[in-house]
Formats: structure tokens, C-alpha cells, sequence
């Protein structure tokens, strides 16, 4: 053998050594995967977001008038929970756990500027719990009674619906009516 020629041991050491760096590399390339696929998740959490948005924003164009814009007299029942399930929707907006939930008080002082009765308020809250995403907590016995919801349930049931709303025969319904 030449000085230039490395010794089993040198062969060996220098074998372990690359398995250990490929292995590395290996760990390195699953958890950018895993990473990626976390992202992704995400990214299709927000565009399903944003579909909801974008959808209830050529909602509101098409009325021209918002609820807010109406005087408390001037609501419909269903326009008065839409403004409560709006007003839960952006306090789980907020919140880190995508979560959130009101009491009449917040529905009463908060949405409606102290107007209605609280059984009106309760009312309201007790029919929107039968919502996707929505529920509601009837404790009178322990002092618990609000309505509370879950983003990521609700969300999705609201993008299911859009996309129903939306569908290439709605589309071709609504053309058809107009």
C-alpha cells in the first residue's frame, strides 16, 4: 500500500461518519415535510377564510344597505342573528383559540345598543346555537347561559354553503330567473 491509501479503520470512520450526515439530512428533509405539509394546511385553512369573506362581502354589495345600517326597529329576526353570529365570528377572529362566546349582555349592550329585552336576547342566541360551529348554553342553575362558537367548525359549514350557493347550477338558476 501507498501513504496516499487510507486504512480499513480510516474507510470505516470516514463510512459511520457519511451514514451519520445522511441520516441527519434525513431528519433535516422530513421535518421540512412535515413543515410544508403543515403549511399547506394552513393555506387552505385561509383560503377557505377567504372565500367565506369574499363571499359575504358581494353579499353585502349586492344589498347596498348593511344591518348596521338599519335602525333596531327596522331588523328582521333573521337580520338580528346574523348581526350576533357576526359579532361572535369576528370575537373568534381575535382570540388565539378560534373561539369565543357572548352573553345576552354583550348581545344586548354590544350588538343592539341596550334595546332589546334579555328573553328577546336569549332567544336569539338559543336559535343560532342550532348552527354548525354554534352552541348554546342553557345553565340557568349554575349562572351559565350563553351562546359560544368554534371558528373552524363554523367556517367550514359556511364554506360548504357558499359553495353550494355558488355552484355552477346556482349560477345557471340564477341566470335563468333573471
Amino acid at each position: 500500500m501507498s501513504d496516499d491509501t487510507p486504512s480499513l479503520d480510516q474507510l470505516e470512520a470516514r463510512i459511520d461518519e457519511l451514514e451519520d450526515t445522511a441520516e441527519g439530512a434525513l431528519r433535516i428533509a422530513q421535518n421540512a415535510l412535515q413543515q410544508n405539509s403543515e403549511l399547506k394546511s394552513r393555506v387552505d385553512q385561509l383560503e377557505a377564510e377567504n372565500d367565506r369573506l369574499e363571499f359575504r362581502v358581494a353579499e353585502l354589495e349586492l344589498k347596498g344597505e348593511t344591518k348596521e345600517d338599519k335602525d333596531y326597529k327596522q331588523l328582521t329576526k333573521p337580520e338580528k342573528r346574523d348581526l350576533i353570529v357576526e359579532d361572535l365570528l369576528r370575537r373568534a377572529e381575535a382570540s388565539a383559540s378560534g373561539k369565543a362566546k357572548v352573553e345576552y349582555t354583550d348581545v344586548k349592550h354590544g350588538v343592539f345598543d341596550s334595546i332589546p329585552s334579555a328573553d328577546h336576547c336569549y332567544t336569539l342566541m338559543d336559535e343560532i346555537g342550532s348552527k354548525p360551529g354554534f352552541t348554546y348554553v342553557d345553565s340557568p342553575a349554575k349562572g351559565n347561559i350563553h351562546l359560544r362558537v368554534d371558528l373552524a367548525e363554523a367556517t367550514e359549514s359556511l364554506a360548504a354553503k357558499a359553495n353550494r350557493e355558488f355552484s355552477p347550477a346556482k349560477k345557471e338558476e340564477t341566470r335563468e330567473a333573471q
